[in-house]
């Protein structure tokens, strides 16, 4: 008895009120094409008291402000998309229509800082707040730009760092904000290699060799490592099986943690993220991700997320706040926070629609052609009923 009014009680706290608010709707083409809506991106303001949210909500698509500790519900901020903060955590720079603009909390326009008709992504803020590293194709590539975080004239810091079409990696500012860590394949066009540029003279450095990166580089604070996953250039190419790598920021000595786990890179979409000495990764198991955590000199990970289904994008601030875009089986996109060292999630936005007859699916096995044990997932539809082939599925 007690044990099951434990398990009610710790299932409204990781719920909570939002869900439970919205009405189903009726799953129809019609309402799926009208109605989607959910998270898609989330960046915690250096202070860990705000959250910048992208996705659709009951306001419309635009980037959300919401507050960490859940006292207020999501609000609409702007119109735009891949917001980064400034680190006074006042202001945001994002895309708007393939340019650059910024916007501070309160405000009720935002600030153009480009404007130009190539295409402008993954803004990210100087240490300082006064530039703003982007990418952009005006060169024919995608290469790394500056801009002064009031608006300006841009200058080019890279050449040629990857082709025109291929949007996967952001930049990475060093603590000191005087190199610029990206993924380029620069120096080999089959390998995607960490490589790191001075912000002044725009020297370039290829700092890894042995590794195919596949996450954007994080700097510890201290500056001297970065964080990334990636595979193994002897080994096998496969996403889901990524090894977590700490690359030495000055000499380029790179090497793989150990641990008993694998990270995930999620189609390169991903990235790992620093909490004081240790790494925190996704990782998928089983169709099931969650995040870790390792200590960056190797050892046992530890799981910190229990919440199934999978994690679209994730932040952790310095103070140990985490946030992170979860997606369930039978549940859209959402963003939830915690702390580092785990606890109960707290559920802070409502954003994606609840669907009339959507049951969770069954998890079944079915052998290959080879032999092998497959894992699948059956999704039966609303109002299915026994009979036919299957009786025994439902």
């Amino acid at each position: 008895m007690h044990l099951r009014l434990f398990g009610l009680f710790v299932g409204s706290l990781l719920i909570g009120s939002p869900g439970l608010a919205q009405t189903p709707v009726p799953l129809t083409i019609e309402n799926i094409q009208t109605r989607n809506r959910g998270a898609s991106d989330v960046v915690l303001s250096p202070d860990g008291k705000w959250i910048a949210v992208t996705g659709g909500g009951a306001e419309g698509v635009g980037i959300y402000l919401v507050p960490a500790d859940g006292a207020a519900a999501a609000k609409l901020w702007t119109k735009g998309s891949a917001p980064a903060w400034f680190p006074d955590s006042r202001r945001i720079v994002f895309t708007r229509d393939n340019d650059l603009w910024s916007a501070s909390i309160g405000a009720a326009t935002a600030t153009r800082l480009t404007e130009d008709p190539a295409d402008e992504r993954g803004p990210q803020v100087s240490p300082d707040g006064r530039q703003v590293a982007f990418y952009s194709s005006r060169s024919g590539y995608q290469d790394i730009w500056l801009v002064p975080s009031t608006g300006g004239a841009a200058r080019r810091l890279t050449d040629s760092a990857t082709a025109v079409d291929d949007p996967r990696f952001l930049p990475a500012w060093s603590p000191d904000g005087k190199r610029i860590a990206y993924i380029s394949n620069r120096g080999d066009y089959w390998s995607d290699d960490l490589w790191v540029t001075d912000v002044e003279t725009r020297t370039h450095r290829q700092l890894s060799h042995g590794f195919m990166a596949s996450t954007t580089p994080t700097w510890s604070a201290d500056g001297r490592s970065i964080g990334l996953l990636g595979t193994s250039k002897q080994g096998y190419w496969y996403e889901d099986l990524a090894d977590l790598y700490v690359v030495d920021g000055a000499t380029g000595a790179e090497r793989a943690v150990p641990m008993q786990v694998y990270g995930s890179d999620w189609l390169h979409s991903q990235r790992v993220r620093w909490s004081g000495g240790s790494l925190v990764f996704p990782y998928l198991e089983r169709g099931i991700m969650n995040l870790w955590s390792v200590s960056a000199a190797g050892g046992v990970a530890t799981r910190i997320t229990h919440l199934g289904g999978t994690i679209r994008t994730f932040d952790v601030s310095a103070g140990g706040n985490i946030v992170l875009v979860q997606t369930g089986p039978t549940t859209g996109a959402e963003v939830f926070q915690l702390r580092v060292e785990g606890g109960v999630p707290r559920q802070l936005t409502s954003f994606s629609e609840r669907w009339v007859g959507v049951r969770a699916p069954r998890e079944i096995s079915y052998r290959s052609f080879d032999g092998l044990q497959i894992q699948g997932f059956l999704y039966l539809p609303p109002g299915f009923r026994a009979g036919g082939k299957y009786p025994s599925l439902v």
